[in-house]
């Protein structure tokens, strides 16, 4: 087993400069990371403001198609459309439109891009973490700047992280 130690600084839309130092173990040529922060600069929480505008506004669109006395169906459709917003860009390119624009994607542990399997994870967790009635974002917030790898509890259980599309540990 050989371990090796690389640094990484990457420059993040808007100027913002991070550093990230992680170690790598080889084992049996594979490399595999054993501890890497993700990304809890201004530039995830500007992507979660885009993320949860954009969100919300083609929910609230698509929702209008449903007949206004079909309550049930409304709440069902605004939530459906609102998780999917998340879970289909994550699945298919490992990051949302407000992730992508601020230079972020979705990475496994192992260093792979996130996958279906992580985007719903990630995205049925996200019905806890920034629930409005369950205090909004705040739990997933405070979970992501306490936790020492800054991952959401989605992060955490889908085995993923949130960082630079500029590091990689291939």
């Amino acid at each position: 087993m050989q371990e090796t130690t690389q640094s990484c600084t990457s420059d993040i839309a808007h100027g913002i400069e991070f550093t990230i130092s992680d170690t790598l173990v080889q084992r049996d040529n594979n490399m595999t990371i054993e501890s890497v922060a993700g990304d809890s600069t201004k530039a995830r929480f500007i992507s979660a403001i885009v993320d949860n505008f954009i969100a919300i506004i083609f929910a609230i669109i698509i929702t209008g198609f449903v007949p206004e006395n079909m309550t049930v169906l409304r709440l069902v459709c605004l939530v459906t459309v609102y998780l999917g917003y998340y879970f289909v860009p994550e699945a298919l390119w490992a990051r949302t439109p407000g992730k992508y624009f601020q230079g972020l994607m979705v990475k496994k542990l192992d260093g792979q891009r996130g996958d279906w399997k992580t985007a719903l994870i990630r995205t049925l967790l996200r019905l806890i973490e920034v629930n409005p009635i369950l205090l909004g974002a705040i739990p997933a917030g405070l979970v992501l700047i306490s936790s020492e790898r800054k991952q959401r509890i989605g992060d955490m259980l889908a085995g993923s992280l949130v960082i630079s599309d500029k590091l990689s540990w291939n």
